[in-house]
């Protein structure tokens, strides 16, 4: 049997009874919920169980108003305010009423009774429908109101054995994996942490490093995180992992998006135009993804796991990312700053704010508020008391803006400006003087009427 196959098995045992509704897998972090869950959720696809199939993923900072949010994403419905939270409520229950549907809530931190009235999400069991839960809170645990709980257990020993090996690519007994599983205890993450940061080769070097540091200290996430991130390598791919932390834990991001945010910022050192540059950024990613830093969410679509990413955000408040260092503020902002103080990026992406939040003085090359769907204006005199000289990247895609702030003109040295989905922008101006501005991403931007904008070739072709 493959490695967490009964656990796979156990829960589809409670996704096909009919007398249960809502299924809570539950454990501490490392354990492999989400792993068993989507397996489970694969299956269920393949065999067309349910009309509907519905994954959502959440995280320790997501509310209840942005988990409706991605649910109604997730059902393509469409709403003309967000901020609704009635009507929303609403539109998704209409919805779900008449269909069976499996809905995941994966990584729920939700404290409130009654959590899925709350959601819109009809009580699963009176049109045989299932919602499967994972958490490791136990508050979350009750709030969901389970008829059945899955506490998820670690995995035996040779199944610890068979994970590193397929992980890692290695069958041979060597002292340093059997050392990983048996100071594993049997918890998945750490061992396919641990695996992928060997998968391509066992150097004696790597096994050398890899025995010392297990013998001698306990091995858990933060070692095994550690670890397979000072195998990276190079400082360039450590680097585009650490840039992964401004995204929301909750947030898959499309491998061609994840690409072009590390060129058009500069990540690369081909550049932010051609093949060599793409193709670069492209081996980065397999690197991160085989070293299992980061994880396949769907076929295209990649995360970043949440216990790597408190670890990695935790490392960065003692050291800086071999030239950056990174930490979140009180308003939800993530920031990575240089050594000098200076702030580098800062983002506030797929928040519940209605309200542009205070940006750090030192202003950085690059300023993500993608994806705050309630973010209606962004006052005029926003860019004015900035330093902004530096700033090159601006993302203000999926925001419910209808114009662009009349001080974003002062954006001397803007390059890329995004507003894909902006579906209630109307009007594009005090962009003219933008000379540098390389790429205008307004895809998506279905009410948009007017461009105020001429190009001088000229000027274009002399910007950098």
């Amino acid at each position: 049997m493959a490695a967490g196959e009964r656990r796979i098995q156990h829960l589809m045992e409670e996704v096909t009874n009919p007398d249960v509704g809502t299924v809570v897998v539950y454990g501490i972090s490392g354990l492999g919920k989400t792993w068993t869950a989507r397996q489970a959720y694969g299956r269920a696809m393949a065999s067309r169980l349910f009309d509907v199939f519905l994954w959502i993923s959440l995280s320790a900072t997501c509310t209840t108003r942005r988990a409706r949010q991605k649910i109604l994403e997730s059902l393509s419905i469409a709403v003309e305010d967000y901020g609704d939270e009635e009507r929303v409520t609403e539109k998704i229950h209409s919805f779900l009423s008449g269909r069976r549907f499996l809905l995941v809530l994966d990584d729920a931190w939700f404290t409130e009774d009654r959590t899925l009235a709350t959601l819109g999400v009809p009580t699963p069991k009176h049109n045989a429908s299932k919602v499967v839960v994972t958490t490791r809170t136990r508050r979350a645990l009750t709030a969901m109101e389970p008829d059945v709980v899955i506490e998820q257990s670690s995995l035996s020993r040779k199944e610890s054995w068979d994970l590193f090996c397929q992980i890692s690519g290695h069958s041979i007994m060597n002292r340093s994996g059997q050392m990983v599983v048996e100071k594993s205890h049997g918890m998945p993450l750490l061992i396919v942490l641990m695996a992928g940061a060997l998968k391509e080769s066992i150097t004696d070097s790597a096994n050398e490093e890899l025995t010392a540091k297990v013998s001698t200290a306990l091995l858990d996430e933060v070692t095994a995180a550690k670890f397979a991130y000072s195998m990276l390598p190079d400082d360039e791919v450590k680097r585009c992992l650490v840039y992964c932390l401004l995204f929301p834990g909750d947030m898959a991001l499309h491998d061609d998006e994840l690409i072009q945010y590390w060129l058009m910022d500069g990540l690369i050192a081909e550049g932010y135009l051609g093949v060599a540059a793409t193709d670069k950024a492209q081996k980065i990613l397999l690197l991160l993804l085989h070293g299992r830093l980061l994880y396949r969410e769907d076929d295209d679509h990649v995360r970043m796991h949440e216990a790597v990413r408190e670890v990695l955000m935790n490392y960065g408040r003692q050291r800086d990312h071999h030239g950056y260092s990174c930490a979140t503020h009180p308003e939800g902002l993530t920031s990575i700053w240089l050594p000098d103080g200076r702030y580098k990026r800062i983002s506030l992406m797929e928040s519940s704010t209605d309200r542009v939040p205070h940006i750090p003085p030192s202003f950085p090359s690059s300023l993500f508020l993608r994806g705050n769907r309630w973010l209606k204006v962004i006052p005029n005199s926003f860019f004015d008391n900035m330093q902004i000289l530096t700033l090159s990247v601006l993302d203000l895609s999926f925001t419910a803006i209808t114009n662009l702030p009349s001080s974003i003109s002062n954006l001397a040295n803007l390059q890329h400006l995004l507003l894909k989905g902006c579906e209630q922008l109307e009007e594009l101006r005090n962009i003219i003087s933008l000379r540098k501005l390389l790429v205008l991403d307004a895809s998506g931007c279905s009410a948009l009427r007017t461009i105020s904008w001429i190009i001088r070739y000229d000027e274009h072709a002399e910007s950098p």
